[in-house]
């Protein structure tokens, strides 16, 4: 397979819509869209601020892989702190409000960031997490300021959320 370099303008032409079926036939699955929460990631490496990730490991593991593999030699920040609640099957039928304020807590003890970057993958939108609530509750209690991402990847425009 060869490399092939060209200027943004010149793919720009020859792309289709994002949101024609051409587009899907010609570029089927997420190497054309990725999901909200992997551009999130991709853009939350702040200094002095770590990306709290209410979701399964499987979702930073994928981030991480791709922005490593694909990003990290080049630009970003690949191996920004990432902790995660670690989403399980049990957790994503009856929710996990526990483990979020656990995490908050911890992710602000140990790491002591001046930014919490909260972000909500799809397990946790499917069930509709109290997020919002959490964050209220636990604001006052932990020293850094938590700021909320609601990126789950069922949540793009391709999908028509």
């Amino acid at each position: 397979m060869e490399l092939i370099l060209k200027r943004m303008s010149e793919i720009y032409e020859i792309v289709p819509d994002p949101r024609s079926m051409e587009r899907e036939k010609e570029f089927p699955g997420y190497y054309t869209h990725w999901c909200n929460f992997m551009q999130a990631f991709y853009h939350l490496a702040i200094q002095d601020g770590v990306v709290l990730v209410h979701g399964p490991q499987g979702c930073v593991g994928n981030v991480r892989s791709f922005l490593s593999t694909y990003v990290g030699q080049f630009f970003g920040h690949p191996f920004l702190y990432a902790p995660t609640t670690d989403l399980g099957p049990s957790d994503v039928i009856l929710g996990a409000k526990d483990k979020l304020e656990q995490a908050i807590i911890e992710v602000d003890q140990v790491y002591k960031p001046k930014v919490i970057c909260l972000t909500i993958t799809c397990a946790a939108a499917v069930t509709k997490e109290p997020v919002e609530e959490v964050v209220s509750s636990l604001q006052s209690r932990v020293k850094a300021k938590i700021l909320i991402f609601n990126v789950p990847g069922i949540k793009n425009y391709a999908a028509g959320f």
